[in-house]
């Protein structure tokens, strides 16, 4: 069971990697100034946040 948590986790992780470049940050913001308008959370991470959350929960010290 626990190699199928790990696996579960890796999918996770690989599957939401994005392979983004600072050129191409750059070419797609070229209008904003601030930096920080840049780097700003995508709509999907707050299901993964929750998603995580339950799943840690339901099977923390769990043997």
């Amino acid at each position: 069971m626990k190699k199928y948590i790990i696996l579960f986790f890796t999918l996770i992780l690989f599957s939401n990697c994005q392979k983004n470049s600072i050129d191409d940050l750059h070419a797609q913001n070229q209008s904003v100034a601030d930096s920080n308008k840049v780097i700003e959370p995508l709509d999907f991470y707050p299901e993964i946040n929750k998603m995580v959350t339950r799943i840690l929960s339901r099977y923390h010290y769990k043997k």
